[in-house]
């Protein structure tokens, strides 16, 4: 059975959000669960992200490909290490600023890279035409 496409669409940001609100609101650990939605979502959006780049032509053949992955997924590792670290260790000021640096390095670095692909799309179809 074929999904809509509005839930089709959501679904990594459901299981992004599912992750994070069970790791931060779970006791024992059932927040081992939450790290398995996180990691879900956060792969689900990386395979759809370089599925629909439109500028394809920055994959150069190389042998290190799995370098290429670790790239796409550190925001999401910033992030889960960021709430990991809070969920789990000690709590103290020099903790809670790594955890603000690694949490907002990791959203900026979404941000960055979903702006760019965003303008290479649009340029790419100036070029196109």
């Amino acid at each position: 059975m074929l999904l809509s496409k509005p839930v089709c669409e959501s679904l990594p940001y459901v299981y992004l959000m599912a992750g994070f609100g069970v790791i931060a609101f779970s006791d024992g650990l059932v927040w081992t669960g939450g790290v398995v939605l996180f990691v879900a979502g956060s792969v689900i959006w990386v395979m759809r992200s370089c599925f629909r780049r439109t500028n394809k032509d920055w994959q150069v053949q190389r042998d290190w490909v799995i370098l290429d992955d670790l790239y796409e997924l550190a925001p999401f590792a910033y992030l889960l290490t960021a709430i990991l670290a809070k969920k789990l260790l000690e709590p103290s000021l020099l903790l809670d600023v790594a955890a603000f640096v690694l949490a907002v390095c990791g959203l900026l670095i979404l941000y960055l890279r979903s702006k760019h692909r965003r303008c290479d799309a649009s340029l790419s179809k100036v070029v196109d035409s």
